[in-house]
C-alpha cells in the first residue's frame, strides 16, 4: 500500500524544480532543475499575490514536481484584501485631492466676492455721503424756508404798519388841506 506513493514520489523527484519558502515569498530554484523562464514565471505569479500551498514545518524546504507546481498555486486572499485597501486609500486620496481643488476654487470665489463686497461698500459709502449732503441741503432749505416765512411775517407786519402810516398820512394831508 505504501509502495505506490513512495514510487510515485521517487518518480516525480526527477522533475523537482526548487525550494519554496514556507511564507509564500520569493522562490529560489535548485540549479539544473528548471530553466530561467519558468523561474521568472513562478516568481511573477508570487509577486501577483499567488502563494505556494503546502504544509511544512517552519524553515523546511518543500520540493514540488514541475507538473503539480501550478496546481498548487492559489490566489492569496490577503493580498486581495490589501489591494482592496490600497485601492480604497487611493480613492480616498483622490477624493481629498478633488476636495482640495474644490476648496481652492471656493477660496478664489470668496476672494472675488470679497473684492466685490469691498467695491459695493465703497459705493454705498459714496451714496451715504451723497445722501448726507442731500439731507444737509434739505435742512438748509427747511431753515431758509423758516427764514423766508419769518421774513414774510415781518413784511406783513411792516406792510400793516405801512398801511397804518399811509392812513395817518392821508388824515394829515386831509387836515392840511382843510386848513
Amino acid at each position: 500500500m505504501l509502495l505506490f506513493p513512495t514510487l510515485f514520489f521517487i518518480f516525480f523527484s526527477a522533475f523537482f524544480i526548487g525550494s519554496v519558502q514556507p511564507n509564500g515569498g520569493h522562490v529560489e530554484f535548485v540549479e539544473g532543475f528548471v530553466d530561467k523562464s519558468s523561474q521568472y514565471k513562478l516568481n511573477e505569479k508570487i509577486a501577483q499575490g499567488y502563494e505556494i500551498v503546502s504544509v511544512t514545518n517552519a524553515g523546511e524546504k518543500v520540493y514540488l514536481g514541475a507538473k503539480f507546481l501550478w496546481t498548487l498555486l492559489k490566489k492569496n486572499n490577503n493580498n486581495d484584501d490589501q489591494q482592496q485597501k490600497n485601492n480604497q486609500i487611493d480613492a480616498l486620496g483622490q477624493k481629498i485631492v478633488d476636495q482640495q481643488k474644490i476648496v481652492g476654487t471656493l477660496v478664489e470665489q470668496i476672494k472675488t466676492l470679497d473684492g466685490k463686497l469691498v467695491t459695493l461698500e465703497k459705493r454705498l459709502e459714496k451714496k451715504n455721503q451723497k445722501n448726507n449732503q442731500i439731507d444737509a441741503l434739505g435742512q438748509k432749505i427747511v431753515d431758509q424756508q423758516k427764514t423766508v416765512d419769518t421774513l414774510v411775517e415781518q413784511i406783513k407786519i411792516l406792510d400793516g404798519k405801512l398801511v397804518t402810516l399811509e392812513q395817518r398820512l392821508e388824515k394829515k394831508d386831509v387836515e392840511l388841506m382843510l386848513f
